[in-house]
């Protein structure tokens, strides 16, 4: 009997678990001379017991990838109808110490994903996007990407980098 296990064996690593059991049971018999109910009683019972297990912890593995996934997506929309309006900066950093040089600073952001600001040095919308939790206007001559800490109905927290300088905004809305 050990034998036959072992031939099982070389047979299924062979097969690499095709699921074409007329197929692989047809092979099986011709080869081993053995009936084809007791192939698929003694080799499919146990085979598909596992094969079960392993799908299902695919589907487990899949489902939650999926669910985290649309979590993901469902924030950035979320995000991109609370930012919508004007910001003022009410408290902010500058390489990890506080700063009075932007407290006059605000930033506006428009329906139609334009960025409006005068921390940039104009007053031309510059187009805007959130991807994973993150901000980014283009169309700067520095990249400004940044971090949303924080963003509700009216309190927004950026952290990022400009340039070499180490940011960190607090904004209000303003109604």
């Amino acid at each position: 009997m050990r034998y036959a296990y072992l031939e099982i064996k070389i047979f299924f690593e062979k097969y690499k678990y095709e699921c074409i059991i007329d197929k692989i049971a047809k092979d099986f018999t011709e080869n081993f001379v053995l009936s084809k109910s007791f192939f698929k009683f003694f080799v499919f019972k146990g085979f598909n017991k596992r094969l079960k297990m392993r799908y299902t912890y695919l589907v487990l593995v899949f489902g939650l990838i999926f669910t985290c996934m649309s979590c993901v997506n469902s924030t950035d929309k979320q995000y991109s109808e609370l930012i919508k309006g004007r910001w003022n900066i009410v408290y902010s950093e500058i390489n990890n110490k506080p700063s009075k040089t932007l407290d006059s600073a605000f930033f506006e952001f428009t329906a139609d994903d334009q960025a409006i600001s005068n921390v940039f040095g104009g007053s031309e919308p510059k187009p805007y996007a959130i991807q994973e939790a993150k901000l980014s206007i283009e169309g700067l001559d520095d990249p400004f990407l940044m971090d949303i800490k924080k963003l509700n109905a009216d309190t927004l927290e950026l952290e990022g980098k400009i340039k070499y300088y180490a940011m960190y905004f607090q904004m209000i809305k303003v109604k």
